[in-house]
């Protein structure tokens, strides 16, 4: 958790869809190792399975049990991560002059949702799906200094 509020400042400065971000927000909240290559492909951010071992030339080799999902592209994605983190979008606004900053905010599910200021979360992003992926790790963190 101690590495959230770094990848939570590269999601609100990031331009766009980033899958070296996917990959690192699938791991954060997965603990699950992924491997980014350098590529915007989908599979340029794969999950490492759980089979690994090393080839004759000294190298790691390991299987891959999947890709990381694109969080930081599709709107889908980033409300399936806020839901695993346990909050859900209630609001989003487009508030700068030229259009490009997002903000949404969530707040916990399942709560009455009486103290909307006290509970809410705020992320800013480039894209809608940058700012829900940014609260709900916010809300993730949260929740980690609460336990």
């Amino acid at each position: 958790m101690s590495d959230l509020p770094s990848l939570i400042s590269r999601l609100e400065a990031a331009e766009g869809p980033s899958r070296e971000l996917d990959g690192m927000i699938h791991a954060a909240v997965t603990g699950k190792e992924v491997i980014y290559d350098g590529g915007e492909r989908v599979d340029s951010a794969f999950i490492v399975g759980t089979q690994e071992w090393t080839a004759r030339d000294g190298s790691r080799q390991a299987t891959v049990e999947g890709y990381a999902p694109a969080y930081t592209g599709s709107i889908d994605q980033a409300l399936m991560l806020a839901a695993d983190c346990g909050v859900e979008m209630h609001r989003r606004s487009n508030y700068d002059q030229d259009g490009i900053l997002c903000t949404a905010y969530v707040w916990p599910i399942l709560t009455d949702h009486r103290d909307i200021e006290r509970d809410r979360l705020r992320g800013d992003g480039a894209n809608l799906a940058l700012a829900v992926c940014a609260a709900a790790l916010r809300a993730k963190l949260s929740e980690a200094r609460h336990d």
